[in-house]
């Protein structure tokens, strides 16, 4: 019974995060910043993705406590930017808008900030358990790599899938387009004929 609860006190401690993952709007020519407390000696990764709109692409720019900024990523479709947080305080996410005065732009975000826990040892003689913490530790690993996996899947669907509406859209208003003039050239065509015989 103790193994037990050593082994499931591992799978819930092997790593401690926190994340945020979300989908959000920024409109045309403007900005919408996130805030995230993070602190000292923990990493933080931020992901993001332009799932629709005009060009697919934003200005991300993450900064630290002090306004400094960390990083900035011009003009992305999609990026990813990990930092180690070198003092304890609000990180600011930032994404930009500003170049696109037409067209709003539906942006993905997860923003994971991450500590490894090292977990508790039993004895230095204990190698079963020392195995069990290990492969706990790659299953978790794996787990993530999986969830990261499918959320990457889940955005190129919805990026397809707008895609796929905004060509379904203007198909069908040039087939209604094409219509009309097929129809204003019968018109005009049977006023012609009835033209010829009076």
């Amino acid at each position: 019974m103790s193994i037990l609860l050593v082994v499931f006190t591992l799978a819930l401690g092997v790593q401690a995060a926190s994340a945020a993952a979300l989908t959000f709007k920024v409109p045309a020519a403007s900005k919408q910043c996130f805030h995230e407390d993070i602190e000292a000696n923990k990493n933080a990764t931020v992901q993001f993705v332009v799932v629709a709109g005009g060009a697919s692409d934003v200005v991300m720019t993450l900064k630290g406590p002090n306004d400094e900024t960390i990083y900035r990523g011009w003009k992305n479709h999609f990026d990813t930017a990990t930092i180690l947080a070198n003092v304890t305080g609000t990180y600011t996410a930032c994404f930009s808008n500003e170049f696109s005065i037409l067209e709003p732009k539906l942006v993905f975000m997860n923003f994971q900030v991450r500590e490894k826990k090292s977990p508790p040892r039993l004895g230095e003689s204990d190698n079963t358990m020392r195995g069990i913490e290990s492969s706990l530790e790659k299953v978790r690993g794996e787990l993530d790599a999986i969830v990261d996996h499918q959320t990457h899947h889940r955005l190129r669907e919805a990026h397809g899938r707008k895609l796929a509406e905004h060509l379904n859209q203007h198909v069908l208003v040039a087939s209604i387009v094409e219509t009309l003039i097929v129809l204003i050239i019968f018109y005009a065509s049977c006023i012609a004929v009835k033209m010829l015989f009076n």
